[in-house]
């Protein structure tokens, strides 16, 4: 089974405690699957965080989740071109990051789960699957 990619924002509702379809998944899916982030998603998440104890909490969760670079100038010039080709085609992504998110899984065949219009909006023109 190929590894879920969790983005950002559904790791931000898990941890605010939000009950959204996409945590619920992610719920389920802990300790099931194998999961995904990148490693500017990680900085997200634990930016975000307000209190050590969340911090600490937030790594024992997170340990066994694969962590890759997201990056280097080949995934780089890679976004670039797909940044211009969704806005030639009328889709203007609101982060720079989620396009490089979804160069990343795109090239890698990992399918996102995540509860950003952006990932909708991009994932048939990249191609890689939402979950």
């Amino acid at each position: 089974m190929r590894a879920l990619f969790v983005d950002t924002s559904v790791w931000v509702d898990f941890f605010n405690g939000h009950v959204t379809p996409q945590t619920t998944r992610l719920r389920l899916l802990l300790g099931e699957q194998a999961l995904v982030i990148g490693d500017l998603v990680l900085m997200e998440i634990l930016q975000g965080l307000r209190h050590e104890s969340d911090v600490r909490r937030a790594e024992r969760l997170l340990a066994p989740v694969e962590c890759h670079a997201l990056g280097g100038e080949t995934l780089a010039r890679a976004s670039a071109h797909n940044y211009r080709r969704l806005r030639r085609l009328g889709i203007t992504p609101r982060s720079s990051i989620d396009v490089l998110i979804g160069t990343f899984c795109a090239e890698h065949d990992h399918p996102v789960l995540a509860c950003d219009r952006d990932f909708e909006l991009m994932a048939p023109h990249l191609g890689f699957g939402l979950v």
